[in-house]
């Protein structure tokens, strides 16, 4: 089942990475689950899921590096989108990460708690109003998230400055008491090693930042 608020959840990309037909994996925040298309040329000829998460960070994404790699006999190319808050010790696991399958539920417990909320009866009725009006979910099989089907209330420059003046600049786990922590870097480092070892090819790089943003890390210190 497939609900439009699912992209950048942890119990959908579990769900999906479960299935174990993919060949390869996009892991990364937030900027990859939009901004890395699994249909491009980089992947051709892949079964690509992008099982980038909202808000999360090396601890949280190593253990999904090492699921996907568990689940998946023929992954054989992964791309890592890296941004500076995954280097955080302020953030750990969201709260969503103990109700999927990534804490080592079974899919028969995750199916029935999930079947049997109330925020999933919530999201049917949602579902069904957008089927009845024509609305197609933003968010596809693949993890990917069409940005176009949910138009931007406004300008881009004016939603980056509202992110990051009432968002990034004030949360203790973005930049407003950002805590490097050695221990992201061992994650990084240990999923890195048990990728080379399967002889799968891994790919990163560091997601581009504007000049406005810099000076915001460098301001705060």
């Amino acid at each position: 089942m497939l609900f439009r608020s699912d992209a950048g959840g942890r119990l959908f990309t579990s769900a999906r990475l479960a299935r174990g037909d993919w060949q390869s994996v996009i892991l990364g925040s937030s900027r990859c689950l939009r901004g890395i298309d699994p249909r491009s040329p980089y992947f051709v000829g892949l079964r690509t899921f992008d099982a980038c998460l909202s808000g999360t960070n090396m601890a949280e994404m190593a253990p999904i590096a090492e699921f996907a790699l568990a689940h998946n006999p023929q992954l054989k190319r992964v791309l890592i989108g890296l941004d500076f808050e995954m280097f955080t010790a302020r953030r750990t696991m969201s709260s969503d990460y103990d109700a999927s399958m990534l804490s080592g539920k079974s899919t028969t417990e995750v199916t029935l708690e999930y079947l049997l909320s109330w925020q999933t009866l919530r999201r049917s009725f949602s579902t069904l109003a957008d089927y009845f009006s024509g609305r197609r979910t933003d968010v596809s099989d693949d993890g990917s998230v069409d940005m176009t089907i949910l138009p931007p209330k406004m300008t881009p420059r004016g939603r980056f400055d509202d992110v990051l003046k009432n968002g990034f600049l004030l949360d203790a786990a973005s930049y407003g008491a950002f805590e490097y922590s050695r221990r992201r870097i061992a994650d990084l480092s240990r999923v890195l090693a048990e990728y080379k070892k399967a002889g799968v090819v891994v790919d990163m790089y560091v997601s581009p930042s504007h000049a406005r943003q810099m000076e915001a890390i460098y301001a705060l210190g």
